[in-house]
């Protein structure tokens, strides 16, 4: 830990000296005269242990926050490099078949923009040998002191071992391609255990939460506090908890995604964008009618808020069943690039002879994309142009960038079959991890569903249990031997705004979770409505339920 923390303000732009003196010295003297100032002014605050918390834990918390802010960067960029080692190490097997030397590697890696973050990192080894003419093994071990991925720094430590001892760039990524992707596997693999073990750890905090808002509305009975203030102090807390969980599902997760990147939208992107703006519009025009149902006919809050968001679902449906097609097509990737390697590599011609034998076979529904392709490079006007407009209309993250290695494998003279069969096995294993986290990410739906559920039907029995004893007790007058009854018929309970606050803590946590489903599958976020709207209808009728049932029990 202070290794890394030592390596990230190595690492920042600006030296740690002027770190410390600009950002921690001014914020650590500002948390000091501010905490002093509130003991000279208001020293009473500080008798109350909430006030003294708050005033006390705040600061320290900015003052710790921003030490650590460095590493915190460090550790980011260091997930960023980690999620880009699968296409660096079969971009490395590719130009190591067509035979380019080590030194024109790094040039054409470092020049590769979608490797974000590990494309800065492989630059440095080619600043250090071009403008510094350092050699590529001390290079290699340079970056590897100070590159915020551990894996990446291994990798570039056993490539400085194999220069040393005279083993060729081809043999090298070779083993590389096992190695490295190993590594991959293991810490995607990890992740995805961790993602089952905070599942679990979030049951429990959901369990204690329902206890939490159950002794809310018990705990004004007996000491006559408002129920409103205690409400929202154990909503926020339930938020707070759930933001954690977000954040923890941010960090851990590999930030992958299903949909192409390229920024360029397909008629697929332009009719989701025109679903959403109707669809959006139609919520908004529900909002009068909604209004009016509860005003004039009495109809619930936890049924209309539902039934407002509805049609949004249309659109995250039909995301939703577009991104079901997209990992089809991704599943059928492997065979069909392969087999065109095999075909272009055997019959000595260029690709779109091959092409032109693989449009009589099926494969799935990447099959009218291979057909296009066809057309286009049959036309020769742009082959590069053909196959970038085949991934991004595949609509798949993945095809999009692995069909572009096999371009530029070939381009340069390497061997069609051997560069197809590095890009198809590599290619297998990222689609087998994406399955076992898809599966993650249905078990995880499935629990976030049911604690919907699970929490609103406490919540609204303890709101509808409290509202009964209030009522009742407002029918009666208190015995005089009993004064502290009289808290009873106070404004401990308003159920208006009992009922606004549950409503509000059922309604972000529906949207906390969805955002959690959509960060842990990497879905587009149209994808969130669907599972927003779910979870809405789920709370509304567990909410209708159990109502129904408290009428039934204590009319």
């Amino acid at each position: 830990m202070i290794e890394r923390l030592r390596k990230a303000y190595l690492w920042m732009e600006i030296s740690p000296k002027d770190y410390i003196l600009t950002r921690i010295l001014p914020v650590f003297l500002f948390t000091t005269v501010f905490i002093l100032s509130i003991v000279i002014l208001q020293p009473a605050i500080l008798q109350d242990m909430l006030y003294y918390l708050l005033f006390v834990g705040v600061p320290l918390f900015i003052c710790i926050y921003v030490v650590l802010h460095p590493l915190i960067i460090y550790e980011r960029l260091g997930k960023a490099i980690d999620e880009d080692m699968h296409l660096f190490v079969t971009r490395l097997g590719v130009l190591s078949v067509a035979y380019v030397s080590r030194k024109e590697m790094f040039d054409i890696l470092g020049e590769m923009k979608e490797y974000r973050a590990l494309a800065r990192e492989v630059k440095k080894v080619y600043d250090l040998m071009s403008k510094w003419n350092i050699a590529l093994q001390r290079a290699c071990r340079l970056v590897a002191e100070m590159t915020p991925s551990v894996l990446f720094s291994d990798f570039l430590t056993r490539m400085a071992h194999a220069i040393e001892t005279g083993e060729s760039a081809e043999k090298f990524a070779e083993n590389e391609q096992k190695a490295t992707m190993e590594e991959f596997v293991v810490k995607y693999r990890a992740s995805l255990s961790a993602v089952e073990v905070m599942n679990e750890v979030f049951i429990s905090f959901a369990v204690v939460v329902i206890f939490i808002f159950v002794f809310v509305f018990i705990l004004p009975f007996l000491v006559g506090e408002n129920a409103i203030y205690l409400l929202l102090g154990a909503g926020f807390l339930f938020v707070l908890g759930e933001v954690f969980f977000l954040y923890f599902f941010a960090t851990v997760v590999p930030g992958e995604h299903i949909w192409q990147t390229s920024g360029e939208d397909t008629e697929r992107e332009k009719k989701l964008k025109k679903a959403f703006l109707y669809t959006a519009l139609t919520s908004g025009l529900l909002i009068l009618p909604s209004a009016f149902l509860y005003i004039f006919l009495s109809i619930p809050l936890y049924i209309l808020v539902p039934l407002i968001f509805s049609p949004m679902a249309l659109t995250g449906y039909l995301a939703d069943k577009e991104e079901e097609i997209i990992i089809r097509r991704d599943e059928n990737f492997p065979s069909f690039i392969r087999s065109l390697g095999s075909s272009a590599g055997a019959m000595g011609k260029e690709t779109t002879y091959a092409l032109k034998k693989l449009r009589r076979y099926r494969f799935g529904p990447l099959t009218k994309n291979i057909d296009d392709l066809y057309k286009r490079l049959n036309l020769r006007i742009n082959k590069n142009l053909a196959w970038k407009l085949f991934g991004i209309e595949s609509g798949s993250d993945l095809i999009s960038k692995f069909n572009a290695l096999y371009v530029e494998g070939t381009h340069i003279g390497g061997n069609p079959k051997q560069i197809s069969q590095i890009i198809s096995d590599n290619f297998l294993a990222i689609v087998g991890l994406r399955k076992h986290k898809y599966q993650v990410s249905a078990t995880t739906s499935g629990i976030l569903y049911g604690l919907t559920a699970g929490i609103t039907f406490p919540l609204y029995i303890s709101l509808y249990l409290s509202s009964w004893i209030q009522r009742l007790m407002n029918s009666v007058a208190p015995p005089e031997e009993y004064p502290f009854l009289n808290i009873l018929h106070g404004t401990v309970f308003d159920t208006f705004w009992l009922t606004v606050i549950s409503l509000f803590v059922i309604c972000v946590h529906s949207f906390l979770s969805a955002y959690m489903l959509k960060i842990l599958k990497g879905s587009h976020p149209y994808v969130m409505l669907k599972h927003y709207c779910i979870m809405l209808w789920i709370s509304g009728i567990t909410a209708a339920i159990s109502i129904y049932m408290m009428q039934l029990l204590l009319p």
